[in-house]
């Protein structure tokens, strides 16, 4: 996909000027040794991971080709819903892009998706002053993840500085357009006072600031916003544009020194990781089936392994990592337990209210587990 966008960006772009000769620039031969050269070391780790051994089994599959799989099948059996990725992940969320861009983008979607209506609006005036690079990109991009079955959010950095290449480009042609200039003040206006309002909410109801320097130095990015609002040194759109730079980075100095430390405790990989540090190795770990922690294994400076019957004999210990919702398989499996460590948990990529009301917090944690275990 990084491939992908940018090469189908430069197609639109010369398709748009209608600029043939670039299609036989030589220095394009340039580019693609670079990308040949820089991508070599991944495609030679999948070479020799897969090619040279068709009896893995990877995925369910059996001979899987790595150079294939990381040059094609992964991006493109994502986009048609290969079962090799298991069940489909937003499936059916048509506006996937638009709320997830909504974020990704902050505080400039709005005006990006105005700029790119424009553009588009623009498209058959051939107005050779713009370039359809960025453009292209963009919709490319839009067109594959909308419409793909696994809808990925980590894909949305690709088409970012496109974005921001056709947004900057809309504010600078109606930098001095008194009529412009009102617009995207109010547009901008809204659209930080909804950032500050979840701010609050993030940072001062749900996970409430700890710390004085957290504290101060808050207040004194928050003044930067105000001052930036009421100076009079300033027109309107150079207002709208440096309060929307100085709301965000108060917003991601909360979110780095308070809500994702905070959040992150409850990521029961890491404090199991800590709790057990010296008192179990690693290498002993084994995870129940369907459990996972990632946070776990990197904490730990482990690999996940998972558990079947054969690492076990009578009277040999080992540790084990679970959700307590397994006990009952595990009992069943002839399992005894030991020694435990025990840690809430909650799968923090998948935030919902019940969660994030401190009242209600507890009744959506469930416990992880590393315990010592032996067959009866």
């Amino acid at each position: 996909m990084g491939l992908v966008t940018p090469v189908l960006g430069v197609f639109f772009y010369i398709l748009y000027r209608r600029e043939w000769k670039l299609l036989y620039d030589p220095r394009w031969l340039i580019a693609v040794f670079l990308f040949f050269l820089f991508i070599s070391p991944v495609v030679y780790c999948y070479y020799l991971q897969y090619d040279l051994h068709p009896e893995k089994v990877s995925q369910g599959i059996k001979g899987v080709s790595g150079i294939r799989y990381i040059l094609w099948d992964h991006s493109f059996d994502r986009i048609a819903g290969h079962e090799r990725f298991g069940d489909p992940v937003g499936k059916e969320d048509r506006l996937f892009f638009l709320h997830t861009f909504l974020w990704t983008f902050a505080p400039w979607s709005i005006l990006a998706f105005i700029a790119l209506f424009l553009r588009l609006k623009n498209l058959f005036k051939r107005k050779t002053d713009e370039e359809w690079l960025s453009t292209g990109m963009f919709l490319v991009l839009a067109l594959l993840i909308n419409f793909s079955n696994f809808k990925l959010p980590h894909y949305m950095p690709i088409i970012v500085p496109a974005a921001a290449i056709f947004t900057a480009a809309f504010l600078a042609q109606r930098w001095k357009n008194e009529k412009w200039e009102k617009w995207i003040a109010i547009v901008q206006a809204i659209v930080c006072f909804i950032l500050l309002l979840l701010a609050a909410v993030v940072n001062v109801w749900s996970f409430p600031v700890q710390g004085f320097l957290i504290t101060a130095v808050s207040v004194l990015l928050l003044s930067f916003v105000f001052y930036f609002l009421l100076t009079k040194n300033m027109r309107i759109i150079q207002k709208a544009v440096s309060a929307s730079v100085a709301v965000m980075g108060f917003l991601f100095f909360l979110l780095n020194t308070n809500f994702y430390p905070q959040l992150l405790g409850f990521q029961g990989g890491k404090p199991l990781a800590d709790l057990t540090r010296g008192k179990v190795n690693p290498a002993d770990v084994w995870f129940w089936n369907n459990t996972f922690s990632s946070s776990y294994n990197f904490y730990s400076g482990s690999l996940r392994r998972v558990y079947n019957d054969s690492i076990m004999t009578k009277g040999k210990k080992t540790w084990l990592v679970f959700d307590t919702s397994q006990l009952g398989v595990i009992d069943s499996a002839g399992l005894s337990l030991g020694k435990q460590f025990v840690v809430d948990d909650y799968e923090v990529t998948r935030l919902k209210k019940k969660f994030l009301d401190p009242a209600t917090r507890k009744e959506t944690l469930t416990k992880m587990v590393i315990a010592e275990i032996e067959k009866k």
